[in-house]
């Protein structure tokens, strides 16, 4: 079940922050970025797809520090991201997503107090 959930993390992370390799450079884009371009709605919907590797973390009974800290950088890149031009750099460059899925991955692997130990 674990492993699942992380794995649904993984594919939210990879469809938001680095899906497609742009032509000719070592770079990747994702959905986040180019959705953001879109004032309001696209920042928001951006904001609202992150935040449900949150929900997997707590899915998985990431303890609450760690939730906290993954909120504060889903918190950044949506206010960030609704600062036209600004805030899609930003995303392209931090890649929230990414990190928070990283976190949620080590946290899980490194066995931290609180987390769910069903792996299937």
């Amino acid at each position: 079940m674990t492993r699942r959930k992380e794995q649904q993390a993984e594919a939210i992370a990879h469809v938001l922050d680095d899906m497609v390799r742009l032509p000719g450079l070592r770079l990747r884009i994702g959905v986040d970025p180019l959705i953001g371009l879109i004032p309001i709605v696209g920042d928001t919907l951006a904001t609202l797809l992150g935040a449900t590797i949150l929900v997997v973390a707590r899915q998985v009974n990431v303890p609450w520090h760690i939730i906290a800290f993954m909120a504060v950088n889903q918190l950044k890149n949506g206010l960030l991201g609704a600062v036209p031009f600004i805030g899609d750099v930003y995303s392209f460059h931090f890649k929230s997503n990414t990190v928070n899925t990283a976190l949620l991955l080590r946290t899980v692997k490194s066995g931290e107090e609180g987390l769910c130990v069903l792996t299937t």
